[in-house]
């Protein structure tokens, strides 16, 4: 009797089991996506942050170009 039981319990357990690995994956997967898309956003925003820097640069470099020429 012992002997039928623990094989029945078996599938059950190994289904539990399933079931809580396939949940951590969901889990893991939905923090993995929040954090690919939080670190997509700060990305995009440094982005934004360099090309404004990039073009003040060229502003500025134009300008003096521009000054050292007048001194000239």
């Amino acid at each position: 009797m012992t002997t039928g039981n623990s094989m029945q319990v078996e599938p059950l357990v190994a289904l539990q089991e399933a079931a809580a690995r396939e949940e951590f994956f969901k889990q893991r997967n939905l923090f993995l996506a929040q954090s690919l898309r939080v670190a997509s956003e700060e990305n995009r925003k440094l982005s934004e942050t360099i090309t404004g820097l990039q073009a003040d640069l060229k502003l500025l470099r134009t300008e003096g170009a521009g000054s050292d020429e007048g001194k000239a």
